[in-house]
């Protein structure tokens, strides 16, 4: 179970937070995640939050989520005030969803949303399809990891249905912009690795919506 989810998700986050939680117990075995000591940190829903440079005024969007835990927004590592969701070195994986607007509606009445699901990933400290260090010898692996994720969530994806891949590091991180963005387009370099999936769902609002008693 990923420690950073919510305690009462609805909406569009109690199918994110679904996935989430399937996809994290998959990945931790898949690639033996556990072996190693540094872990893999899976957030759900991030915030596109703007931390304003106060000297230059610039505007900075990086990833953030917001940790019921602490009442407060955190970065990959589970701190606040870090630098965003971006690849961090204390872990083996970092992964995430992101949502743009708007969000419509089918002509069922349904709700349709887009999410995207990225990942920020050591190599060399997996094993993609569970593969031995000897199996893995002179190879990347990035696109083995792309299938190990594809086709989990093609059979367990929790309605949602994949639309794009990218793994070109400047296109996984066009919603984001500033320093640490900058840091994190040097780091897409072996062993190091991004990813980002986009999906679609179609859900009804207004089923699985917690009941609070006073």
């Amino acid at each position: 179970m990923p420690t950073f989810t919510l305690p009462n998700p609805t909406g569009i986050d109690y199918y994110i937070q679904r996935q989430q939680t399937r996809l994290y117990d998959y990945l931790m075995a898949k690639w033996d995640i556990a072996a190693q000591d540094k872990p893999y940190n899976c957030f759900g829903r991030a915030y596109r939050n703007n931390l304003r440079d106060k000297a230059t005024m610039q505007d900075n969007y990086i990833p953030e989520f917001y940790d019921p835990a602490q009442g407060k927004y955190v970065s990959s590592f589970g701190k606040e005030n870090a630098g965003g969701l971006f690849y961090d070195d204390r872990l083996s994986v970092l992964s995430f969803y992101s949502m743009g607007d708007p969000e419509g509606k089918n002509a069922i009445r349904d709700e349709v949303a887009k999410v995207s699901l990225m990942f920020f990933l050591n190599l060399d400290r997996i094993k993609p399809a569970g593969m031995t260090v000897i199996q893995q010898a002179g190879q990347r692996l990035d696109e083995v990891v792309i299938n190990d994720v594809k086709n989990f969530l093609e059979c367990n994806g929790c309605c949602f249905t994949i639309t794009n891949t990218f793994r070109n590091v400047d296109k996984v991180l066009e919603m984001w912009s500033g320093s640490a963005k900058k840091d994190a387009l040097i780091n897409d370099m072996q062993p190091k690795f991004c990813f980002r999936l986009d999906m679609e769902i179609r859900y009804n609002p207004q089923i699985n919506i917690p009941i609070f008693y006073n």
